[in-house]
Order: structure tokens, then C-alpha cells, then sequence
């Protein structure tokens, strides 16, 4: 079973560090390219440069972009040492000046060194600032990645980050590369059809990029805000799951959605109800971090929950307080596979 949220593999939410997922991804995601600087790059680094648009383009708005090099032998560059290029960015501008930096000199190509080293934002001459969103990393090489780190070890770095891997290699090395993708829920794209027509490629992986990492996002009573749940009413608490340009609803699996952990829907529809709360939650979490906006334009899978279910499953409320509460369940992804989701949305509880 793939997992998206808040899970072990193939996670969107354990990068948020002490953030709580729900809203906070509205503020775009992080993409790392990682780029080999070996001696026959040079056109591929070229391509990434004639590209720069396009990958700002293909992002969510307040996405940021980093640049590593790695694998070239010149003293400026650390003798094939991962390094920082550019610093996580929102400027396009300065992502180009970084990828001119790179020198196409040849050396030892440690591809899941980069990554790893990426993972852990422990490279040389710099840091990434990871900004707190879900990662993407795309590693582009024509050469093995396993030069001196395991696979394994990568794997472990990126998962323990939530990192999501996207390998632009040849194809004969998907072998290799592939239970890292795997693991972290990535892809792997052909070099041949990169070098051929760049551009198609690098919207083909940023568009799986942004869908692996844009997460499902809900609204707990919809244009209500804040949400209170008196611990003693009866009634039903309406629930939408929020539909997007990058989110089908219509792929959930309404019979395994759960909210606050056991309590199943009493019923469900789809509608346009609610727009997504786009800013983020604090630490504690505060009861008007949440919206009142309506429709957007976008179908919602809207839902029904008993309230003295939910409350039975929050334990005791002594006072009032506001809390994450969690909905959780399965979706159907292009290749019609179950991938588990959880979201979150504030309430206000109250005695």
C-alpha cells in the first residue's frame, strides 16, 4: 500500500516540521534539481537553462526551486563533492545565474550522495533552506547514481524527509534507481527523450512532482469559521474535501473516509462548497485558522459525521480549545491503485 500523508513511504506531510498539514501547502512546494557535473553534461545542463521558464511556470504559486551540483573533478567545485548552486528560490533570475555556474568537468558522479546529502541539507558551500513544504528532488544524470553511497541510504535520507525522487537517467539504469523512486512515491523519466525535446520532459515531471506532492485538503463545515463541536451536541458535522485543478474528488473512495480516527460518514454527495484555507497552522494551533469563503469553482466530496462519534473519539475537553482534527482514507491514483490520505482542518471544542 502506497502512503501520501503523514506516513513512513511516500510522504507529503513528515517534511512540514513542526507544521501540521491542511493549508500550509498553499504556499507552493520545494523542488531540488540535482544535476551531474561530469564531463558530458554539458548539453543537458544547457537544456535545464533553456528551461528555466518552463519550470517556474509548471509550479504552484510561492513554489521555490534549489540547485545542486555534484561530480565535477575542478577545485572551485570541491572535487566532486555535492555543493549548493543555488539556495531554495523563488526567482527565476537567480536559478539561471546558478546553473550557469555549473561546470561540465568530469569525476566521480555520487548521485545518491547528492541526494542524500540534499536530504539532510548537509552539503558543501551552503544550505537549501528547505522551506518546510513537500520536496521534489530530480536528479538528472547519465551515469550510475551509485558511486560511493548506498541506494539504501538515500532511501532512508529521503524518506525520513518525506522527499519525493524523480531520476531523468537513462534507461538502463531504471533498475537501479527504481525502489528509490519507489520508496518515495517519484518516477523515473528517460534521458534519451530529455536530450531529444527537453521540454516535455521537465513538465512531465514536474506535473508528477506537483501531484504527488499537493495534498488533499478539507474543510470541516464548510464557510464556517471558527468550527465549534459542543463534546455533548447530537447532530451531524458536514465535512468537504476540497476538489482542485490537481485533485479529482471523484477518485476517493467514500466508504473509507474516517474522521478523528473511527467515525465513518452516515452519508456523502458532490458539490462545490468550499474554497481551500490557504494559510497555515500555528504551534498550538489557533481556532480562526480556517475560512469562511465559499464555492471556487471546483467539486467538493462533501460528507456527514455523527457528532457524538467524533467527540467520543477526542477524549476529554475541560475547557475550550482548538485542535486539529483529522480526516483520513483512500483514493484511487491514475493506475487505479488505493494510496491512503489524511488531512486536517481546526475546531473549535468546547465542554
Amino acid at each position: 500500500m502506497k502512503h501520501i500523508q503523514q506516513k513512513a513511504r511516500n510522504t507529503i506531510c513528515a517534511l512540514a516540521v513542526a507544521m501540521a498539514c491542511g493549508g500550509v501547502y498553499a504556499q507552493g512546494i520545494d523542488v531540488v534539481f540535482k544535476i551531474d557535473e561530469s564531463g558530458s553534461m554539458g548539453d543537458d545542463i544547457a537544456d535545464v537553462k533553456d528551461n528555466i521558464v518552463t519550470i517556474f511556470g509548471a509550479l504552484p504559486p510561492g513554489s521555490h526551486v534549489g540547485l545542486v551540483g555534484y561530480g565535477s573533478s575542478t577545485v572551485a567545485h570541491f572535487n566532486n563533492a555535492a555543493h549548493v548552486h543555488s539556495s531554495l528560490t523563488t526567482d527565476p533570475v537567480a536559478f539561471e545565474a546558478a546553473v550557469d555556474e555549473l561546470i561540465a568537468s568530469g569525476g566521480i558522479e555520487d548521485g545518491y550522495g547528492a541526494v542524500l546529502n540534499s536530504a539532510n541539507d548537509t552539503l558543501l558551500d551552503g544550505t537549501l533552506n528547505f522551506t518546510g513544504a513537500p520536496y521534489c528532488n530530480i536528479l538528472i544524470t547519465d551515469e550510475t547514481p551509485a558511486q560511493g553511497t548506498s541506494r539504501d541510504d538515500a532511501i532512508n535520507a529521503m524518506t525520513a524527509v518525506g522527499g519525493i525522487f524523480f531520476g531523468i537517467m537513462p534507461s538502463d539504469l531504471f533498475s537501479e534507481a527504481q525502489p528509490l523512486a519507489d520508496a518515495t512515491g517519484g518516477q523515473l523519466f528517460n534521458l534519451g527523450a530529455f536530450r531529444s525535446n527537453a521540454q516535455p520532459v521537465i513538465e512531465a515531471v514536474l506535473a508528477a512532482c506537483v501531484a504527488a506532492a499537493v495534498p488533499v485538503k478539507v474543510d470541516i463545515k464548510p464557510t464556517s469559521c471558527p468550527n465549534p463541536l459542543g463534546m455533548t451536541q447530537k447532530g451531524v458535522i458536514p465535512v468537504a474535501i476540497l476538489g482542485s485543478e490537481e485533485f479529482d474528488v471523484s477518485r476517493i473512495v467514500p466508504d473509507t473516509v474516517k474522521m478523528a480516527g473511527d467515525c465513518e460518514a452516515l452519508h456523502w454527495s458532490y458539490e462545490d462548497v468550499a474554497t481551500p484555507y490557504d494559510g497555515g497552522f500555528s504551534e498550538p494551533v489557533l481556532e480562526n485558522e480556517c475560512t469562511t469563503a465559499g464555492a471556487d469553482g471546483w467539486t467538493d466530496l462533501t460528507l456527514k459525521f455523527n457528532s457524538k462519534c467524533v467527540a467520543s473519539q477526542l477524549g476529554e475537553v475541560t475547557e475550550r480549545e482548538a485542535r486539529l482534527i483529522n480526516i483520513s482514507g483512500q483514493y484511487l491514483n491514475d493506475d487505479d491503485e488505493a494510496v491512503d490520505f489524511e488531512a486536517s482542518d481546526v475546531m473549535r471544542l468546547m465542554p
